[in-house]
């Protein structure tokens, strides 16, 4: 791995948690420890077996783990836009 790649995986995991953090504390909702020890190990457990099944894909056929990324992306990309969609023409029928 190269130092780009550690600094972009770096970032990009700092982002996240720093997503979850920020919906956490703008929802004012009182969270004990728990609830944050549940996102720690959740983002924990996600990256180590992200990087398994990356790990073990790349090594046996390395076209095949850049296509289920891909894939995965796209599905995860068609339920944003399908969502955005469904809300956007619900909104504006309740106000019409």
């Amino acid at each position: 791995m190269s130092f780009f790649e550690i600094l972009a995986l770096s970032v990009s995991s700092s982002l996240d948690n720093l997503a979850v953090g920020l919906a956490l504390g703008l929802s004012r909702q009182p969270y004990n420890w728990c609830l944050n020890v549940i996102v720690s190990i959740s983002n924990a457990l996600g990256a180590m077996v992200a990087a398994a099944i990356g790990s073990s894909l790349g090594g046996t056929a390395p076209h095949l783990a850049g296509l289920l990324a891909a894939g995965i992306f796209a599905y995860l990309g068609y339920g944003e836009a399908r969502s955005w969609y469904i809300y956007t023409s619900t909104v504006n029928v309740a106000f019409a």
